[in-house]
């Protein structure tokens, strides 16, 4: 890159593109939830002792949300994840925002509106958390949608029965610090993942969150096997099928090569898309699958990979 080439960044924040990849934007919809959301911390209770037993998360007061909004994503102990454990804090503030008191927040619960666009409807409604750091409850109009705990994978929640499109419903998400589910024995306390420090140590909605709209039959997952003693090249697809009726598919694929990331003639490019190419590299020969109604099938499709 010479001294007259740059790239730019036109997002306000994050520098993402979005979930959605290239040839997925066509058949989805996606609602990026980033942004400022209200928060209200939760105090443990006064017989709770660490190790010995998990503190329940009631639900928020709707009188008692904090004046300063969260950015999610960020843990709400940004500023102080470090401190404790005889472990000095370091020399920097994420949010000065944030208020002195979050440091040491170790349940708390976020909230905001969020709408079902109109033409969402007949799609299957997801929510998608990149990763979530503690114990983390979904609800939706007062309504529990579920809970999972992890730290660093995403989670993937379905709202359909809890969303109407054209409407505006109030989602709230309760996050409890991983270490209130520490149990302490003779052997180790921390008794699931960890993750890195960061992770041990920060609380909250840590990563991005998506609003998703997703056909009624879809493909949730691809897994890509290369067998190089074989030169075959195998890709097992996971299909939903949300809708009311068994769906009769044709599955096949094909590899594309990325297109060559170059400049402008001005020397200015926007944050690089990385295009693929038009022509194939490698194809797949369609199979003919039937995925019943409201199941998953996962079928493997195969190549030869010339040499």
């Amino acid at each position: 890159m010479s001294d007259k080439q740059k790239i730019t960044n036109p997002n306000e924040f994050s520098t993402e593109r979005g979930y959605l990849r290239p040839g997925e934007a066509d058949f989805r919809n996606e609602i990026c939830l980033n942004g400022r959301w209200d928060f209200q911390p939760i105090g443990l209770p006064e017989n709770f002792t660490p190790g010995e037993s998990i503190p329940d998360l009631p639900l928020p007061q709707p009188d008692q949300w904090e004046s300063a909004k969260l950015k999610v994503p960020s843990p709400w102990n940004i500023n102080g994840f470090v401190d404790g454990d005889g472990i000095p804090g370091g020399d920097f503030v994420c949010y000065p925002s944030y208020p002195e008191s979050w440091k040491h927040v170790k349940m708390g619960w976020m909230k905001r509106a969020i709408h079902i666009p109109e033409d969402w409807e007949g799609q299957t409604i997801r929510l998608h958390f990149e990763a979530v750091c503690g114990h983390c409850q979904v609800y939706l109009d007062g309504v529990k949608v579920g809970e999972h705990f992890d730290n660093s994978l995403p989670m993937t929640y379905s709202l359909d029965g809890f969303v109407t499109p054209g409407q505006e419903h109030a989602l709230w998400v309760g996050v409890r610090a991983p270490e209130l589910l520490n149990i302490h024995n003779d052997s180790r306390k921390i008794t699931y993942p960890s993750g890195s420090f960061f992770n041990m140590n920060a609380v909250g909605i840590w990563q991005d969150v998506y609003l998703l709209g997703v056909p009624q039959v879809h493909i949730t997952d691809v897994f890509v096997q290369p067998d190089l003693s074989a030169d075959q090249l195998r890709v097992q697809v996971t299909l939903e099928n949300r809708s009311e009726q068994a769906a009769s598919l044709s599955v096949t694929g094909v590899v594309k090569a990325l297109q060559p990331f170059s400049f402008p003639a001005d020397g200015i490019q926007v944050l690089p898309h990385y295009d693929l190419q038009d022509n194939p590299v490698l194809e797949f020969p369609s199979q003919q699958v039937t995925v019943a109604v409201d199941s998953e099938t996962v079928l493997t499709i195969e190549t030869t990979v010339p040499e």
